[in-house]
């Protein structure tokens, strides 16, 4: 499989060493009206699909002017939550330099408050490259954050080395400042540690979602909007 291209650092935890405390958003915030993610960052209500499904109208649990948080509407566990760049990108790779030290804080730091329900807590995320297709049908990018055992994220990098030869463990700002915009990726690992991470277009779509789900024993399909019980438990983690 293609993948690993690029300059490997030495491997080191999710959140840079140096955290960015104050970034003014990129010029052009871009929105794309067909993004389910733009709409619901911009007006704040979930889709009405899924409106239909729970009382809950607004899950947004932390916004400001260059990310949102929020609970998966499939989660995978309690406190099972998102990281959204308020722009519109498909892999955080693709922000500026800046913006995306601030996304990778805000995950480690919510990665934190969420981690006394768990050992640990996963952080991954499946970036599509420019004008390619892929992702989990959600054309917006995001970073998940899943409580999970240390067993169970162990278990899944070996799962992912196992599918990708080319896999390997890098520290993850490095990873995503030597991505190219065209480059599809996928990254996994714990809150406090590097990420096992790799560069291919030949990621099935919910690939991670499906790695961790089957290791735990929960439904792994978004689609199916499985857990509307633990998505609402999700709103009170933080």
């Amino acid at each position: 499989m293609p993948g690993g291209v690029g300059v490997q650092s030495a491997a080191g935890p999710i959140v840079a060493a140096s955290i960015v405390t104050s970034v003014m958003p990129s010029p052009h915030l871009d929105r794309v009206d067909a993004c389910s993610f733009c709409t619901e960052l911009e007006h704040g209500e979930m889709p009405a699909d899924f409106r239909r499904l729970t009382p809950v109208r607004d899950r947004l649990m932390d916004r400001n002017a260059l990310f949102a948080t929020l609970p998966s509407v499939a989660p995978l566990a309690v406190g099972h939550l998102m990281v959204v760049p308020i722009k519109h990108v498909r892999g955080i790779a693709q922000l500026p330099n800046a913006e995306r030290s601030r996304v990778i804080s805000a995950a480690a730091e919510y990665a934190a408050r969420l981690g006394g329900s768990q050992e640990a807590v996963a952080v991954f995320e499946h970036g599509v490259g420019r004008g390619l297709t892929g992702g989990c049908g959600v054309d917006h990018a995001h970073v998940h954050l899943v409580p999970v055992s240390r067993n169970a994220i162990a278990e899944v990098r070996r799962r992912i080395l196992l599918d990708y030869r080319h896999a390997s463990r890098y520290d993850l700002p490095s990873f995503l400042e030597a991505t190219p915009p065209s480059a599809s990726y996928l990254w996994f690992g714990a809150s406090d540690g590097p990420v096992t991470a790799v560069r291919t277009h030949d990621i099935p779509s919910q690939y991670l979602r499906r790695a961790v789900g089957e290791l735990i024993g929960r439904e792994w399909d978004w689609r199916r909007l499985a857990g509307w019980a633990d998505f609402q438990a999700s709103l009170s983690t933080l």
